[in-house]
């Protein structure tokens, strides 16, 4: 494998960069052949332009009640009908979005950086502090995931902040255990003894070797993590562990409208798509970007 150094410079900067380039062009073609992809990347686009813009959509105040006009059906009343305090249940849905959506984002980016970081130690330095890391990640797998969610809601308190810190740490396992396993097959690469054996310091092989060959699995497990924590969202909302009431969380939705669901289904089929939908969405764009970067999938022979 040809490794680009200072010295090398231009000779060897412009073939890897017209090879990355095809390589981008090719993964981007592909990416607009694959139906699935569309429509995950039209779900999750819509889903965001809905939590980015609810002001501007939601026709309502999600929280204002309205006892004149309680438990109507969707038409006259509202687009997808009102709850048991007169409440419209479409601006609480477009607003419920906000909160999946960040819960989400701040869930994946909590886990995935302290999982990185500690499969990245836990790979190159091997040995002892492998092996504590390692058995530490396991001690939280051996949880199933929502109960340990459960139990640091239960010793913290129902909050939005409090749910985000909860799923981080029931999803830092998946990235360190996933970046670990990368990191070590990389680690048998030339181009890393080489980088040895020219005196790099750890933290430069870190992060500008075993880091970048690490991206392809984990864009795709936080596109699965991004699912898992809207889902465990509300979940614990449901059970009234997550986003307090009167917040327009779906899974608080949802726990509200089991009481009428013979009466006013409306008010849990409502909350129940949205949820189906952006995991949906989620999944397709997660199996995408697996197809395209994963070698064996896409085509490409290095």
């Amino acid at each position: 494998m040809a490794i680009s150094t200072r010295a090398s410079g231009t000779a060897e900067a412009w073939p890897g960069a017209r090879v990355r380039s095809a390589a981008a062009i090719h993964g981007l073609r592909k990416l607009a052949r694959n139906p699935g992809a569309a429509v995950g990347l039209a779900l999750v686009l819509a889903f965001t332009a809905m939590a980015v813009f609810a002001p501007w959509i939601a026709p309502k105040n999600p929280n204002l009640p309205d006892v004149k006009n309680r438990v109507l059906p969707p038409g006259a009343a509202g687009l997808m009908g009102t709850d048991e305090f007169g409440r419209d249940v479409f601006s609480r849905v477009v607003y419920g979005s906000r909160i999946s959506m960040e819960v989400g984002f701040w869930v994946v980016f909590w886990s995935a950086i302290p999982g990185t970081v500690l499969g990245l130690v836990s790979g190159h330095y091997g040995g002892r502090l492998d092996n504590v890391i390692m058995r530490f990640m396991d001690a939280l797998m051996a949880f199933p995931g929502l109960l340990l969610a459960l139990a640091v809601m239960a010793a913290l308190g129902p909050s939005k902040r409090n749910i985000i810190l909860a799923l981080a740490i029931v999803y830092t396992p998946s990235f360190a255990r996933l970046v670990r396993g990368a990191a070590l097959s990389v680690a048998q690469y030339e181009f890393i003894e080489a980088a040895r054996a020219g005196g790099a310091p750890d933290r430069v092989i870190l992060f500008r070797h075993l880091l970048p060959n690490t991206l392809s699995p984990l864009m795709v497990n936080a596109s699965v993590t991004f699912a898992y924590a809207i889902l465990s969202e509300a979940a614990l909302s449901f059970l009234g562990l997550g986003v307090p009431q009167p917040a327009p969380s779906w899974g608080n939705i949802l726990a509200d409208g089991r009481k009428f669901i013979y009466d006013g289904a409306w008010m849990s089929v409502f909350p129940g798509i949205a949820i189906a939908l952006l995991v949906l969405g989620v999944n397709l764009l997660g199996d995408a970007l697996r197809d395209l970067t994963d070698p064996r999938l896409r085509g490409l022979d290095r």
